[in-house]
């Protein structure tokens, strides 16, 4: 903190963005054998309302299985690269979204995973083409490095 004092804390996000914006807050480490971790993180985020606010996420969804205070289905699983293993572990652990690359998802796999009820999200887009086609895809979260540039194309 001291380093970079610039970048806000956890909390300082929360007191500033909560209820205003949605947050997506990944979870980094396994918290098992952290409790009071979890306890410090359920804390902060009880005045938010978990889906509504905000989603939690993790590129290994069993990080998120200690999270008792949130329900599945703000739990979020971000496929890096082994996409057959975090569909997989989706389902099994019964997580309520997932989310990676636009390309790890087809037509098929979205209409499955809505049938379940599932949240999509789709990230590394950077053009009003790519925005729009996964909009029309019926994606639910986009993630874009480039926010400004899609911010244009948005009604």
């Amino acid at each position: 903190r001291h380093q970079l004092p610039e970048i806000l804390t956890l909390e300082e996000v929360i007191a500033k963005f909560g209820k205003k914006l949605h947050l997506m807050i990944e979870v980094k480490e396994n918290l098992k054998y952290a409790p009071n971790k979890v306890k410090s993180l359920e804390t902060l985020l009880s005045p938010l309302t978990p889906q509504s606010d905000y989603h939690l996420l993790s590129l290994t969804p069993e990080y998120l299985e200690p999270l008792f205070f949130a329900p599945k289905k703000a739990l979020l699983d971000v496929i890096w690269l082994n996409p057959k293993d975090i569909f997989r572990e989706n389902k099994k652990l019964g997580h309520g979204a997932i989310a990676g690359h636009f390309l790890f998802f087809t037509t098929p796999q979205i209409s499955d995973l809505k049938a379940q009820g599932k949240k999509i999200g789709a990230g590394f887009l950077n053009s009003r083409n790519s925005l729009y086609r996964e909009v029309n895809r019926g994606i639910d979260y986009i993630f874009t490095d480039h926010p400004l540039t899609l911010k244009q194309y948005i009604p």
